[in-house]
């Protein structure tokens, strides 16, 4: 059984596990289980399943997104051909009947 010497001798094992842990002050023994899980949390990086979790969660964004961004952009170029038509009507019908000067009759 572990000691519980140190500033923290009024916790629980286990809490006295995770201040041993956060502060390596308390001095006492961690059982096996606990250190694999304390080096476990130790290791830096994320692990192969964590990556294609997140591989995953983009590739859906994505094939939601996508279709969306190519209907939007076909919309533009619709929009883009009408005001040119318009404009383009615009500029005609203005230069056969200008609004100032003298109207042609």
């Amino acid at each position: 059984m572990e000691t519980m010497t140190g500033k923290h001798k009024d916790l629980t094992p286990y809490w006295h596990q995770i201040c041993y842990e956060i502060c390596g002050e308390c001095g006492a023994e961690l059982n096996p289980i606990m250190r694999g899980l304390i080096e476990m949390r130790k290791q830096e990086g994320f692990s192969l399943i964590e990556l294609l979790i997140v591989v995953a969660i983009i590739l859906i964004i994505a094939a939601i997104a996508i279709p969306n961004l190519l209907r939007a952009r076909m919309a533009a170029r619709v929009v883009r051909c009408l005001f040119a038509v318009y404009h383009q009507h615009e500029v005609t019908y203005n230069a056969t009947y200008p609004t100032t000067g003298i109207a042609a009759t």
